[in-house]
């Protein structure tokens, strides 16, 4: 009975692990996401002076306007590194799940929140 316990133990901290190397991988791959929309503002620009004139801001949103610039995708790039370094310094993969989820979670709402503005014409 007790080694059923220890097997059992050990498939679920297994699983912890899987997920959370997951839902790591896919934070990861958002933060490149967002550094790489970011980035490429001129792009963006010229779409944007096409349709809606120089003088407007960006696609014709502040926000967009403030975030997709090379400081936004800076921040983006320097949060990997502070990942992995959470990563290390957390020993509960509960926290580590529910960070990495909240993360991600962000992360993809920006994503959406850029691609529903800049590509929302």
């Amino acid at each position: 009975m007790h080694s059923s316990r220890n097997i059992k133990t050990r498939d679920i901290s297994l699983l912890k692990r899987a997920l959370n190397l997951a839902l790591l991988f896919t934070h990861i791959i958002f933060l490149f996401g967002v550094a790489t929309i970011a980035l490429d503002r001129e792009s963006f620009e010229a779409i944007s002076n096409a349709k809606y004139g120089n003088s407007a801001p960006l696609m014709q949103s502040k926000l967009a306007d403030i975030f997709v610039s090379s400081w936004f995708a800076y921040l983006c790039l320097v949060l990997i590194p502070i990942t992995l370094m959470k990563e290390r310094f957390l020993k509960s993969y509960n926290v580590r799940i529910y960070s990495n989820v909240l993360a991600s979670f962000i992360c993809g709402l920006i994503i959406y929140i850029f691609i529903n503005k800049l590509y929302g014409l």
